[in-house]
């Protein structure tokens, strides 16, 4: 694994579900992200936050600490970007050995149910891509329900045990996914 400094530009397995579109014929996103990334690469970024994405930022960390290392003693938190080559890598929250973790907060009690019991394209295209990149057979993701915290609210915690706002997932290498996503890379970066 070769950690290096994330190029401007490259593709990330947050964002590779995109340039993967379950109707090929549909390449609108595809060209979206393509021109995302090639404005990164002229140093202009479109850097929109929101509430959602905020609070899984300000809790993944908490999620290591209270779910992720009392299962997983020897997980370590990385979030560096390791690079499959030259146009595209990933960066995984946590490294167990070789295999990826990848924390996930959402924002409501709905969400992680929903999160839980199908776990969205996105983040399988995630997953492989980390495997990819760690070269690792399997990987892990952790998804962790907190309260959002409020402006001008005292923050009190969801009033569920622990145990019941946090699920592991267990995801096998794919692939069939992952040469999906090479050849989606092979095809799209040429175009960035």
């Amino acid at each position: 694994m070769e950690t290096i400094e994330k190029p401007k530009s490259a593709i990330s397995a947050s964002s590779v579900h995109k340039l993967c579109p379950a109707d090929k014929s549909k390449t609108k996103t595809c060209q979206s992200y393509v021109l995302e990334l090639a404005m990164r690469e002229l140093g202009i970024y479109n850097n929109v936050t929101t509430a959602e994405m905020r609070h899984g930022i300000d809790n993944q960390t908490v999620a290591y600490e209270v779910a992720v290392l009392p299962k997983y003693s020897k997980a370590v938190w990385y979030d560096k970007f390791i690079a499959i080559d030259n146009r595209c890598g990933a960066s995984p929250d946590v490294l167990i050995g070789d295999i990826p973790l990848d924390v996930k907060c959402p924002y409501t009690i709905p969400s992680f149910f929903e999160n839980i019991n199908n776990v969205s394209k996105a983040y399988i295209y995630q997953l492989q891509m980390q495997m990819l990149a760690t070269k690792g057979k399997e990987a892990v993701l952790c998804v962790y329900c907190t309260k959002p915290k409020e402006y001008g609210v005292e923050w009190n915690e969801h009033h569920i045990e622990l145990e019941r706002r946090i699920k592991f997932i267990e995801f096998k290498a794919d692939t069939a996914i992952q040469d999906e996503i090479m050849q989606a890379v092979e095809t799209w970066h040429p175009k960035k």
